[in-house]
């Protein structure tokens, strides 16, 4: 139970971190020139910062995977980093940046649903 908490928290964060990306992203999109490079750098930075949370989440994950009756909803990845990266600060593009911000949208509901799917079963453990 202690090491499915732990993989929440790590999605918690992971999630905020998303926030603070979209928060970037959004500014990115309506910025040019320096403005957003510096909102790219800081929305990439975000990113990989929920890489690293991801794989710690995963690394717990497969610990206890053969322990629980059942799995829970699979941890996704991010893909929205390097490839992404270069278009967006090489091109600056409107066409680009909403891309990549509907796919950060995306992907922070995949993590808000493998929350959702762990709480469930925290809460199945706690009832027995």
């Amino acid at each position: 139970l202690e090491q499915l908490e732990q993989i929440k928290l790590h999605l918690i964060t992971a999630k905020r971190l998303l926030d603070e990306a979209e928060n970037w992203s959004l500014l990115d999109a309506i910025s040019s020139g320096p403005v957003s490079i510096f909102a790219d750098f800081m929305e990439y930075s975000r990113f990989n910062k929920v890489k690293l949370e991801i794989m710690k989440a995963k690394s717990i994950y497969k610990l206890i995977k053969d322990d629980l009756k059942r799995t829970f909803y699979e941890i996704p990845d991010l893909n929205l980093t390097g490839l992404w990266f270069t278009l967006d600060v090489l091109f600056d593009s409107l066409p680009i940046d909403i891309i990549r911000h509907f796919k950060l949208k995306a992907f922070k509901n995949r993590i808000e649903e493998s929350i959702y799917f762990l709480d469930k079963i925290i809460y199945a453990l706690k009832e027995k």
